[in-house]
């Protein structure tokens, strides 16, 4: 799955939290995970989607503060965090 591009898990009914070999994804362009039940923090591995243009995360339960290794997502444009 190295080489995908686009994850779009919006309204899945995920639980749990998001695993740090999202990581490892280093080709996505836009990665969403919109109105689950997502919980725990957003893991700092989230800085290594270099690519990544556009994040989804509103309406799910994560906690903690967003990560400083978001500021390694040069070409991120659209940021969606609401809770």
């Amino acid at each position: 799955l190295i080489w995908l591009e686009y994850l779009y898990l919006q309204k899945n009914k995920l639980t749990g939290t998001i695993p740090d070999a999202i990581g490892n994804l280093i080709w996505l362009f836009y990665l969403d995970f919109a109105e689950n039940k997502l919980t725990g923090a957003i893991p700092d591995s989230i800085g290594n989607l270099t690519k990544l243009w556009a994040l989804g995360l509103q309406k799910n339960q994560v906690t903690g503060t967003i990560p400083d290794s978001i500021g390694n997502l040069r070409k991120l444009c659209k940021l969606y965090v609401l809770f």
